[in-house]
């Protein structure tokens, strides 16, 4: 928000804490806290099957903001709530691009 500097995420037309209508793009660090996550283990729709297990997590980004996503480059289940990971955007397509994270430190 331009005007509280409240970072809202979902993108919304008005700031849900001052109700302004002013926004600016900023950058984020990357950074965050994993707030959630659980395994997927049984194929629930064709397209992820070549990707079983794999986790979905909410990560609390350093900024405020919590974004759905998942957690790359290690065992599914190793992932842990207050875990910290960085992001990287994977480039699924020409036209689609989409943040995932890895764990910020590797496991001892």
């Amino acid at each position: 928000c331009s005007d509280c500097a409240h970072r809202r995420y979902p993108l919304s037309a008005i700031c849900p804490r001052c109700l302004s209508e002013r926004a600016d793009w900023v950058p984020m660090s990357g950074r965050g806290t994993l707030f959630s996550t659980i395994v997927f283990h049984q194929v629930y729709n064709e397209a992820f099957r070549g990707d079983v297990p794999y986790n979905a997590a909410i990560v609390q980004l350093d900024e405020g903001p919590r974004l759905m996503s998942n957690v790359t480059g290690c065992d599914p289940s190793s992932v842990r709530v207050g875990d910290e990971v960085t992001v990287w955007f994977d480039a699924v397509t020409e036209e689609v691009t989409i943040p995932r994270f890895r764990m910020a430190r590797p496991a001892a």
